[in-house]
């Protein structure tokens, strides 16, 4: 990962952001260390996840100089949504 990680935030996120009183600092670190990382195989988007005392997910598109963040969420339900995303093949485990 580049030690200087830009984000590009779509209007999407940050209304989400907003909304669930996450920060773009938090989000810069989520993508800088991250616990798991997967391809949306239907979306063709990375989704980086951060297991805490609330799983923080955040779904983004790697571009050449930053990343774009498409959306992030909180879920206190991270094993569920995980297991649903692969069982149904939507999601490929990558890291």
């Amino acid at each position: 990962m580049h030690s200087r990680v830009k984000l590009k935030l779509t209007k999407h996120a940050k209304d989400i952001m907003v909304k669930g009183g996450i920060s773009e600092s938090l989000i810069l670190s989520i993508v800088k260390s991250l616990d798991m990382i997967f391809l949306d195989k239907h979306l063709s988007l990375m989704v980086a996840v951060k297991g805490d005392e609330q799983a923080l997910v955040v779904v983004y598109n790697p571009e050449d100089d930053y990343f774009e963040i498409v959306t992030a969420f909180k879920t206190s339900k991270l094993v569920k949504l995980i297991g649903g995303r692969l069982n149904k093949g939507y999601w490929v485990r990558v890291l």
